[in-house]
């Protein structure tokens, strides 16, 4: 991407990502760059779509039965897609919560 301009600032207007780096802070304006509205579409569906794989997991991992019948490794890697689930279903929210900052 190509730098338009550069410009000093100690206030970030609405709408700028920051990054801090050694000997400053730079802002980019991303509601200038993405569709901020399509995007929080995609993450809420990705969300959406991550929050029915863990109730699917977490119903599974709630049956006794379940527990007690399926093999070690499957009660596993149940538990193993859970955490990978919740970790992901973060991600997605932490996204969509900064982009809320950027309205």
């Amino acid at each position: 991407a190509r730098i338009d301009s550069l410009t000093h600032t100690d206030a970030f207007p609405k709408g700028c990502v920051t990054v801090a780096v050694e000997g400053g802070v730079f802002g980019m304006p991303l509601a200038d760059i993405i569709d901020i509205d399509e995007e929080k579409a995609r993450l809420e569906k990705s969300l959406a779509k991550v929050e029915k794989e863990l109730g699917g997991l977490k119903g599974r991992l709630n049956n006794p039965k379940f527990v007690a019948s399926a093999p070690e490794e499957v009660v596993a890697e149940a538990r193993e897609n859970l955490a990978l689930r919740e970790e992901e279903a973060g991600k997605f929210s932490a996204a969509l919560a900064r982009l809320a900052e950027l309205d």
